[in-house]
């Protein structure tokens, strides 16, 4: 058993409860007034700069399953999926996705030391850790919860995007004249992935069960069905 191995069975026991943690999120957000905080409590009762590791007791709901149910019912979120010790507000996790948004180069690095300087205490490794790994489970439950409203709006179909939003480049009016080449493509090949080609290194590779989630990008699969209608380059010696 190795680090791998942990990281995968933390990945599987996040995904036995993500559906039951997309339920208790969409929950909270109903029972959330306009600036993120519930309208059934009082933020005073949480946020106390003063003291920035406050221990407290949740009272837990009959229908909650799972200890992170009850955690993002108070609005919080915690950095375990069985037996979290630690908690991060959710309204910190959406700010800093937010910040992310408006200036990708803030990272979650500076973001934890950002904290601990608001809080008066020093930096420690295993806070990135924590803040690591609940940001990673919010993100996953926000994405589940686009996708639940991509479903009632009836846009879960791949080719909605392509149908419905035309990017600029691919506009056409009316008589518009016909130019010599429809639109340009540029491509680095790879090279950046090439740096971690395991025959150059000599590294084990890692097994990555994770996939892009975009309608932008092809599976290996689906771009493989076209790998014999490509015709052969023709080469020409003078």
């Amino acid at each position: 058993r190795d680090r791998r191995d942990c990281i995968e069975l933390q990945i599987n026991h996040w995904d036995a409860q993500m559906p039951r943690l997309v339920e208790a999120y969409l929950d909270f957000r109903s029972r959330s007034s306009d600036n993120g905080f519930s309208v059934e409590e009082h933020p005073e009762v949480f946020v106390m700069p003063e003291n920035p590791w406050r221990k407290a007791s949740l009272m837990a709901r009959p229908h909650h399953t799972f200890p992170n149910e009850n955690l993002i019912y108070h609005r919080y979120l915690g950095c375990s999926p069985i037996y979290p010790t630690i908690a991060i507000s959710l309204r910190t996790l959406t700010i800093f996705r937010q910040a992310c948004r408006a200036c990708p180069h803030f990272s979650i690095h500076a973001q934890c030391k950002t904290l601990c300087h608001f809080h008066n205490m020093p930096y420690r490794p295993y806070l990135f850790q924590q803040l690591t790994q609940a940001f990673d489970v919010y993100l996953e439950i926000i994405h589940c919860v686009d996708q639940k409203i991509r479903v009632a709006l009836n846009q879960s179909a791949r080719e909605w995007r392509l149908r419905n939003e035309c990017p600029a480049c691919f506009y056409r009016v009316e008589d518009e004249p016909t130019l010599t080449f429809d639109w340009f493509v540029s491509i680095d090949g790879n090279n950046s992935l090439k740096r971690w080609d395991t025959r150059v290194y000599g590294t084990v590779p890692r097994a990555d069960h994770c996939t892009a989630r975009s309608t932008y990008w092809l599976s290996n699969e689906e771009v493989d069905n076209f790998k014999y209608e490509v015709k052969a380059r023709q080469v020409f010696l003078i």
